[in-house]
């Protein structure tokens, strides 16, 4: 859970400048470590490398399950199973950049949005923690045992 250094000032990153900072959408998202992390890059050049463990926490069960052959909405019928032992089989950008299909093992699949990464990787920006109470429990917990998520 790393998040690269880049040329930007420490300044915060607010909602009405996200477009021009570069933090709006991503640049890529590929799986790493044999899909133990994931790693989000934004045009500003910041990377976020994150514990597919981690990920998997953002969310209370997958956005889409395989049904024969297909990925379809889960619709909450699909409670996780196994989280502890999931890990990525591949990713993608959907066609706008806003968006990352992240796959995993045990064919599930969840969105992650630009704006959650910098919820719950980056302390600048204005967002940081989540809004709300369980999400800024979990990402105080993890910032107790890491400093950082850049490289």
């Amino acid at each position: 859970m790393r998040r690269k250094a880049h040329s930007q000032t420490q300044r915060m990153i607010r909602d009405r400048e996200i477009g021009s900072s570069g933090f709006g959408e991503f640049a890529a998202v590929r799986s790493e470590a044999q899909g133990k992390f994931v790693r989000f890059s934004y045009p500003s050049g910041a990377e976020y490398r994150v514990p597919t463990s981690y990920l998997l926490q953002w969310f209370d069960q997958p956005h889409y399950a395989s049904r024969k052959g297909r990925y379809v909405e889960a619709g909450g019928k699909s409670p996780w199973r196994g989280k502890s032992r999931l890990f990525v089989t591949r990713t993608r950008l959907r066609d706008d950049r806003h968006v990352a299909l992240v796959y995993l093992s045990r064919r599930f699949a969840v969105e992650v949005a630009w704006d959650t990464v910098l919820m719950a990787c980056e302390p600048r920006y204005e967002h940081f923690g989540g809004l709300t109470a369980h999400s800024r429990r979990l990402v105080a917990a993890t910032f107790k045992h890491v400093a950082s998520f850049s490289d």
